[in-house]
């Protein structure tokens, strides 16, 4: 009876040792992840943007009733860039000033594309546009983007507010 009490201590004291070396493991783990964090801003808004086209994927996203929208926004789904900002700039050019929220997705989108294309100052101009409506549906995006857009367009100090808010 003694040895098994014993044998069943001794068991005990190997698995919260076990433990403990685990969570030892861990914490240094994720602590040297930490450490090795992207210092470099361009790095750090290549990371992000790599796969932006996707989240903002339309086909995902409720559609309206705007036929040059909806053409615009398959086009964003094909990844074809070109046609999706020339539908866009139809899209624009019919939409009244006071839809705001239509105005705010068409510049957000328009933003999305010249991300894409490598254009990220017209990027970081066309996010402000979409924030300038006031419609706020994408405004936490596209303050996001904006400050990612201003880091690959060489202005890091200029994105701080907006990452700063985000």
């Amino acid at each position: 009876m003694q040895a098994e009490r014993g044998g069943r201590y001794r068991n005990w004291k190997w698995a919260a040792a076990a433990a403990l070396l685990i969570l030892l493991l861990a914490a240094l783990n994720f602590w040297s992840r930490s450490k090795s964090a992207p210092a470099d801003p361009q790095l750090f808004a290549d990371v992000q943007l790599s796969t932006v086209a996707a989240d903002y994927d339309p086909a995902l996203r409720s559609g309206n009733g705007n036929s040059d929208l909806r053409t615009a926004k398959n086009a964003f789904s094909s990844a074809d860039w070109q046609a999706a900002d020339r539908a866009f700039d139809l899209a624009l050019a019919k939409t009244p000033a006071a839809e705001t929220a239509v105005l705010e997705q068409i510049y957000f989108y328009k933003g999305l594309i010249h991300l894409k294309l490598d254009d990220f100052s017209a990027a970081a101009a066309l996010f402000s546009k979409s924030l300038e409506t006031g419609a706020g549906n994408f405004e936490k995006d596209a303050r996001w983007l904006r400050g990612l857009a201003l880091v690959k367009s060489g202005d890091p100090q200029a994105a701080l507010p907006d990452l700063q808010k985000t």
